[in-house]
């Protein structure tokens, strides 16, 4: 079976400015004599292991069909993790989210790893390094832009509180010249389309408001999903979540910027109440 498979090689690193920092990685993809460089920037906040996770699981997500892929890496975390956890091991906690992650993508496919010294003058190694520095660079000025204009930006805030037994998802908005709550009944949805399904309409409020378009928009919820998902670490998967996730994106370009950030039930409850 492992032969009537379509041979892939894959390449891939991450990087973090800073570690912890802005990230970035990127993955060269080689097949039937041609190849094909896949980057991009990661989470404002996050570390050169997060990547390099990140970054192989973006490859392997990107192969449209099973294959017999040759996943070339100079991190034995990563190496040495998705061979464990391929052989039926538990996820480790540190990133978790990221392994699992890399585990689904994995999973179709048969893999051969090769550990590749790094900064030793190997073409594809050093070619996909240098692409994730500079996409974590990339990454580290828009963070430092973001940062100066949020410096003088009004900041509103936008409470997400997850459902519990009977109670409901509840929102508030929290801007200078108003306040909206609403609230959304978890029937027929999942728990996780409840909360992007409150977002949304947080959002939409938000939107409506005068001088949006020059606020931070400040997302706070005790559900790290949405918090994850918010920051790009997480995939959305879900096809009715990953709709909503499409409005969230559209919404978010009607602010100066939106931030998520994780919160407490104690903490999230009583910016409810405020």
């Amino acid at each position: 079976m492992h032969d009537k498979l379509p041979r892939v090689t894959i390449t891939s690193d991450g990087a973090a400015r800073g570690n912890p920092g802005p990230g970035g990685w990127a993955a060269l993809l080689e097949a039937n004599g041609r190849e094909k460089l896949l980057h991009g920037e990661g989470p404002e906040m996050t570390t050169n292991n997060a990547m390099e996770i990140y970054a192989a699981a973006r490859a392997l997500e990107s192969l449209k069909r099973p294959c017999a892929v040759l996943l070339r890496l100079d991190s034995q975390y990563v190496l040495n993790g998705l061979e464990r956890i391929l052989r039926g091991g538990a996820l480790p906690e540190k990133n978790r989210g990221l392994w699992a992650q890399l585990r689904d993508a994995a999973q179709p496919h048969q893999i051969t790893f090769e550990w590749v010294r790094g900064h030793a003058g190997d073409r594809r190694n050093e070619r996909v390094d240098q692409a994730a520095n500079a996409a974590s660079n990339r990454a580290f000025v828009a963070t430092q832009r973001a940062s100066t204009a949020a410096t003088d930006a009004e900041t509103w805030t936008l409470a997400l509180l997850s459902p519990a037994g009977d109670r409901p998802v509840r929102w508030a908005l929290r801007a200078s010249s108003a306040r909206r709550s609403g609230e959304v009944v978890v029937r027929g949805v999942t728990q996780p389309t409840a909360m992007y399904q409150a977002l949304v309409a947080g959002m939409t409020a938000a939107s409506a408001l005068p001088n949006a378009a020059s606020v931070v928009l400040h997302v706070v919820s005790n559900y790290e999903l949405i918090i994850k998902q918010g920051r790009g670490e997480w995939k959305v998967k879900n096809p009715a979540q990953r709709e909503l996730a499409k409005d969230v994106d559209g919404l978010r370009s009607g602010f100066g910027d939106v931030q998520f950030a994780f919160g407490s039930t104690q903490d999230v409850s009583g910016l409810l109440q405020e």
